[in-house]
């Protein structure tokens, strides 16, 4: 092999190892912005949906993992949240298949739905997906044409908030099943016995408020019942 041949051999390499880690970078850099557009989105939960949402306007976006147009939504919602910082919109998202009362609270119908909380106000997106479209209607709703929930459906109302203490009473009580069960180390019958005995003392204790401020007659000053006016004979 002659001399020329291996020098051009090595630079070929030379170039090849390069190439890699240029790609290698741009792939990293590209990585790294996805991740940081990624950290803008608010992911909302259950427990922290009314604490976080009671300020501000809020762009909503309940999907599910496995949801194929949930994930080609994921970039440009990641996009969105970086866009709409200087407008103090902030952005977020809730895994309708973890967050069950949150669903129900957003009455969700399918995967994504996508939603707007501004102003004690809730309106359901129904257009396109695209960026252009996303920010139109989150800075300014009514004039994308979306449609406003009814006060008793909205997610943040006295209702929402109602309805989505109902719905998280099985999770609470599997909560506390667990915390039971597995670190305080009860059995069953005394798990089942503790339940019981819930609204047994409840309504021991509701008897004795009543008893003590309920008004059980007709007092004077000094505490002694006052006999009923006697009623008089008829001639």
């Amino acid at each position: 092999m002659s001399r020329s041949l291996l020098l051009l051999l090595f630079a070929a390499a030379a170039i090849a190892g390069a190439t890699c880690k240029v790609g290698a970078a741009q792939v990293l850099v590209q990585q790294q912005t996805q991740n940081a557009a990624a950290s803008s989105v608010v992911v909302l939960t259950d427990e922290t949906f009314d604490a976080k949402t009671a300020k501000g306007v809020w762009l909503v976006d309940v999907y599910a993992p496995w949801c194929g147009h949930c994930k080609q939504l994921e970039p440009t919602w990641n996009k969105l949240a970086e866009e709409l910082k200087a407008q103090k919109v902030n952005v977020a998202k809730v895994d309708g298949t973890k967050e069950t009362t949150l669903l129900a609270r957003f009455h969700v119908e399918a995967f994504p739905s996508i939603f707007l909380l501004k102003d004690g106000r809730t309106y359901v997106y129904e257009g396109q997906r695209s960026l252009v479209h996303l920010r139109a209607f989150a800075l300014n709703p009514s004039k994308s044409g979306a449609k406003e929930l009814a006060w008793y459906k909205a997610p943040n109302s006295e209702l929402g908030r109602a309805m989505g203490g109902v719905y998280s009473l099985p999770r609470r009580a599997n909560d506390a099943y667990q915390y039971l069960s597995k670190k305080r180390k009860w059995s069953d019958v005394q798990i089942t016995l503790s339940l019981l005995a819930i609204p047994l003392v409840a309504g021991v204790i509701l008897i004795i408020i009543l008893d003590c401020f309920c008004v059980k007659g007709p007092y004077v000053a000094g505490g002694v019942p006052v006999p009923p006016p006697a009623r008089p004979h008829a001639e």
